[in-house]
């Protein structure tokens, strides 16, 4: 049906690639399984359908495999080391914002319950233990963990730090047209 459709460099090859690329950006930071299925799903059809096959490769150099393998744990482990520490840096900044957007009232949790609906967190610091399906997917796929990090973090930080350089021109717009209310 597809023949060779899926060959390194046809129109075909490039749409699902695009298309994976989007689908692994969309599910890497989600709490949601279906990544590893995913890119056996897209290696399945490239073998099925292209050029691409590593198994006599593999088969003719089990040693390399297996320190490539070993290689990948030993980088993923020093990833997810260097990751949660990112991660707790951020989670302890937002507290640290939250808690001066904080008023205590009618209706309103204590502060540590408002910190915690704010940031997602289920403890505050958080707990490893509660963030283990978070930790071993940075650990499993760090190559792309590690990329959109460098990536999506830098342009985060950009766009919250113009964020609260507007906020108080742009709340004083709103009580200003609410101001008669």
């Amino acid at each position: 049906m597809f023949g060779d459709a899926l060959n390194f460099g046809t129109a075909w090859f490039w749409s699902l690639t695009i298309f994976f690329i989007f689908f692994v950006i969309g599910t890497i930071n989600k709490k949601e399984p279906g990544l590893g299925f995913g890119i056996l799903l897209y290696l399945g059809a490239l073998y099925l359908w292209g050029d691409f096959n590593p198994f006599p490769w593999m088969f003719a150099h089990p040693m390399e495999i297996f320190a490539l393998a070993f290689l990948y744990v030993i980088a993923g482990t020093t990833w997810a080391v260097v990751k949660w520490r990112l991660f707790v840096k951020a989670k302890a900044h937002d507290c640290n914002r939250f808690k001066l957007e904080y008023q205590p009232g009618e209706g309103v949790k204590d502060l540590h319950g408002y910190l915690l609906d704010r940031t997602g967190l289920s403890s505050l610091p958080p707990l490893v233990y509660d963030e283990k399906s978070r930790i071993t997917r940075w650990m499993m796929w760090w190559p792309i963990s590690l990329i959109l990090t460098l990536i999506d973090d830098p342009i985060q930080k950009i766009f919250t730090a113009i964020y609260d350089f507007i906020a108080k021109r742009l709340q004083s717009i709103s009580d200003k047209a609410f101001k008669d209310l």
